[in-house]
């Protein structure tokens, strides 16, 4: 994965987000399964009264994000590790 300032050149999260959600809407919940460094999880919790769940399998990142919304004091991030691999095996 690339640097994190490099990751984060490639696009404009917010932007982005914000172009979803007034070309789709957004009645509920959202999830981000794996997202690298979490941009796209942090801009949607700012758009929205609605949890934004981040799920990935590396315990650093899902710290990261946790750290990431305290300092911006988003209170509808939820952080958590989840391996897809091997529940999607499990049943």
């Amino acid at each position: 994965m690339p640097e994190e300032g490099y990751w984060q050149s490639f696009f404009d999260s917010d932007s982005v987000v914000e172009s979803l959600f007034l070309a789709v809407g957004v009645a509920g919940n959202l999830v981000e399964f794996g997202g690298g460094y979490r941009a796209f999880t942090l801009s949607a919790a700012c758009c929205t009264r609605h949890v934004a769940t981040d799920l990935d399998i590396e315990p650093t990142m899902v710290a990261r994000v946790r750290q990431k919304s305290e300092a911006k004091t988003l209170h509808n991030v939820r952080a958590e590790i989840r391996d897809f691999v091997s529940q999607a095996r499990s049943g």
